[in-house]
């Protein structure tokens, strides 16, 4: 019980935190960008680069979770959404910008559709209750990622190493989750030599166990008359 309940709170802050970076981005990016000297056009280019390449990695994404397990994918494009952070931090200079944007999209179409069946599959109540409680966190975490960077002043790319910092985490946590329910699962499968064992101490606790039916008692002869 109490590793399903780590399950569960460890696939939601990691989904919160995901969704915290992928909001501090779409908000913080245009006014970095402006900041730099960028055009409004350029801009544009950015976000358009973005959504052709989610469109195009969707169904890749969805097949690599189907074949490796929702968990191991989700924490593969965390990393990649981390990546895509600090490549900004690194160098910010336009051509790279439009790089990490390319890099930028396979997080944000894996988390998106990741997220949702990690939650599904850590709660009791399926799909339905991982819908539920998805629609909550992500109003909570766009709130957390607007927040977040009004610590740093201006528009620096320092900026971006709060989502930096949101992605290792849900790293993390998603990490810890899969070890605990890993665990959990070997504690509670019984191996095959105790399956054996119980099925040879249950024989020999029946006494009729490979023996036949009872022999019948002898016949009496009869008395002379």
């Amino acid at each position: 019980m109490a590793s399903l309940r780590a399950l569960v709170v460890t696939a939601a802050i990691a989904v919160l935190s995901l969704r915290a970076a992928d909001s501090l981005r779409g908000v913080y990016l245009p006014l970095y960008a402006n900041d730099a000297g960028i055009g409004s056009s350029g801009v544009s280019a950015l976000f358009a680069v973005t959504a052709v390449v989610e469109f195009a990695v969707l169904v890749p994404i969805a097949a690599a979770s189907d074949r490796f397990g929702s968990r191991p994918a989700l924490v593969v494009v965390s990393l990649v959404g981390l990546a895509s952070f600090l490549m900004i931090v690194v160098d910010a200079g336009y051509p790279v910008l439009v790089l990490s944007q390319v890099v930028y999209a396979v997080f944000a179409a894996g988390f998106q559709s990741i997220g949702l069946v990690i939650l599904g599959e850590a709660l009791a109540s399926g799909m339905g209750g991982g819908a539920a409680l998805y629609t909550a966190l992500v109003q909570v975490g766009s709130t957390v990622g607007i927040l977040a960077p009004l610590v740093v002043p201006g528009y620096s790319p320092a900026v971006f190493l709060i989502a930096v910092g949101f992605c290792a985490l849900a790293t993390v946590l998603l990490l810890v989750g899969r070890r605990a329910t890993a665990s959990s699962d070997e504690a509670g499968s019984p191996g095959a030599d105790e399956l054996d064992e119980s099925g040879a101490d249950s024989g020999s606790r029946s006494p009729h166990r490979g023996q036949g039916p009872p022999a019948a008692p002898a016949r009496r002869p009869a008395d002379p008359v």
